[in-house]
């Protein structure tokens, strides 16, 4: 309880520092979040891309469609 009375007493004193440290924390705990959120994301969206590896392949005229595809199933 009294540390409760000391804050408000503290509050009315000097009521901008005491708006100015609340919004700074709330400041910097908002960045933070965003900050985590991004990192996060950014980690989940990488693992998915990498465990998706993409294959591009050229064949000359020469093969044929049968070949082609006997490929991509055994590649699969």
């Amino acid at each position: 309880m009294r540390l409760v009375k000391t804050t408000w007493q503290h509050i009315r004193r000097s009521p901008y520092q005491a708006g100015a440290a609340v919004g700074i924390m709330t400041l910097t705990l908002f960045v933070s979040c965003i900050f985590f959120l991004t990192a996060a994301g950014s980690a989940a969206i990488l693992s998915y891309f990498e465990s998706k590896p993409q294959i591009t392949a050229f064949f000359t005229d020469e093969k044929k469609e049968q070949e082609i595809k006997n490929l991509e199933e055994k590649l699969k």
